[in-house]
């Protein structure tokens, strides 16, 4: 009797800790980021035990985003700003979960129903606590700036306009982006050090035409004493205004070297239609300003173009002006299409594919140091196989790059599927093959030069090509 006691103790133990708790950490850290960022899982998990404490906490304030006002007192801006701030002066390890913080505020001056807008809960625009939060993040890796219906920075007050510079200028920030947020100076960019950034990305941005023209800080070396050195500048809609600013500061401050960016990413949508008509677009006479110093500094470009039948780039001919770059090793273009376009062979040059803008770009430029080039396309492997080439230039494409780009070592073709090839489904449409080869034929350059790929995506897979 006495010799059962102790079994039946270490039963009862054993049952009040349930097998969550008995997890290694290396398996309790891979179910937390399985869960991803649900706030309510993760919460729920924090409670199973100690060793779920630290990886859940990690999830749940890895990401914070402060602003948007909303019509319950619990989601005024000020009130979660001021509680975040508490949370932090009472816990200071905090700060180093939190690594991404998004602060959106309105930029609207009357609401919907044209009445005023009040600002009295905006975090940036009136005396809140955000300067006093942001001095307390100092494991930051992205700052994300979103204005939301294009906010002005002269609306910001000098407390919180200080407090995001200096959170900018953290060591530990990689990526800055600015989304819909007018007005912003960049000249600190260039003249404090930003060295530590990684990414700098802008939408819908314009910068403040009143900023006082690049100034040269050029050191007696030559070089800028802290320079700006991105790995990748991001800029979406409405690019060209700050692509000409960062270029001409970029000139000015640092004489040209080192380069400000080793990949450019341009996203040309945004432009209506309307402007198709006229011949010199402003934004063609803006890239004329572009210094060719900065283009020729670019190794890495990607440029991605969406056109619907209402909605198209700037213009008809040199669309993408690729003829800029003259030092290119890796070239990606994307080009997206909605339904409403078709292929055109003949003069509607209004919906017109870009792809052939794309071919005559190609034969216009000087790509001799490029070694790797990529056209990632909704075009449906199924057009090709059905319905030929459907008129598009594939060997003007193949003739325009093989010849006259002697370092090219692989061209890659990405094309669409409505089926996922990876399942097993992509069995039903044996025209894969047919497209392929399709693209092998039109393209034999490239084919028996053996650098020759072409890739299926599915559609939901296609902005991660």
């Amino acid at each position: 009797m006495s010799g059962g006691r102790p079994q039946s103790a270490m039963i009862g133990h054993s049952r009040d800790r349930t097998v969550a708790q008995l997890l290694p950490p290396e398996i309790i850290h891979l179910v937390v980021e399985g869960l991803g960022n649900h706030p309510q899982a993760l919460t729920t998990a924090s409670f199973i035990g100690r060793d779920w404490y630290a990886p859940t906490r990690d999830g749940l304030f890895h990401t914070i985003t402060l602003g948007r006002p909303g019509l319950k007192l619990r989601n005024d801006p000020k009130t979660r700003c001021q509680e975040l701030l508490s949370l932090l002066t009472t816990t200071p390890g905090l700060s180093a979960c939190i690594r991404t913080l998004r602060i959106a505020d309105t930029g609207r001056n009357l609401n919907r129903n044209g009445t005023p807008a009040s600002r009295a809960n905006s975090l940036l625009a009136t005396s809140s606590p955000l300067p006093a939060t942001l001095d307390k993040l100092k494991h930051l890796v992205t700052l994300i700036l979103d204005g939301t219906d294009a906010a002005e920075w002269s609306y910001v007050t000098p407390e919180a306009q200080k407090a995001i510079y200096s959170t900018f200028a953290i060591p530990s920030v990689r990526h800055i982006s600015i989304v819909n947020f007018n007005g912003i100076p960049i000249s600190p960019f260039f003249e404090n050090d930003f060295s530590h950034l990684i990414s700098l990305s802008f939408t819908s941005f314009k910068p403040d035409p009143t900023e006082d023209e690049p100034r040269s800080s050029i050191s007696k070396s030559g070089t800028s004493a802290r320079s700006l050195q991105l790995k990748v500048l991001l800029l979406h809609h409405n690019y060209a205004d700050i692509l000409l600013s960062f270029a001409s500061r970029w000139v000015s401050t640092s004489g040209g070297q080192p380069p400000l960016t080793q990949e450019l990413r341009i996203n040309t949508m945004g432009i209506k239609r309307n402007f198709i008509h006229n011949s010199v677009h402003p934004v063609h006479a803006i890239w004329e300003k572009i210094p060719q110093a900065f283009f020729d500094s670019i190794r890495v470009y990607d440029v991605r173009n969406e056109r619907s039948s209402v909605s198209r780039a700037f213009g008809t001919n040199d669309l993408f002006k690729i003829c800029r770059f003259r030092n290119l090793v890796i070239l990606k273009v994307r080009l997206l299409m909605d339904d409403a376009v078709t292929w055109r062979v003949g003069t509607d040059e209004h919906i017109r594919h870009p792809f052939y803008e794309l071919v005559a770009e190609l034969e216009n430029g000087q790509l001799k140091h490029l070694e790797e080039f990529k056209l990632a396309s909704n075009i449906p492997f199924k057009m090709l196989a059905k319905r030929g080439l459907v008129g598009a230039p594939w060997q003007k494409l193949d003739k325009a790059l093989v010849p006259r780009c002697p370092h090219l070592q692989s061209l890659h073709i990405y094309l669409t599927s409505d089926v996922n090839p990876l399942d097993g489904s992509a069995l039903l449409y044996p025209n894969i093959g047919s497209a392929v080869s399709q693209l092998q034929i039109s393209m034999p350059l490239a084919f028996e030069k053996g650098i020759l790929t072409v890739c299926v995506y599915t559609p939901a897979s296609f902005n991660g090509t």
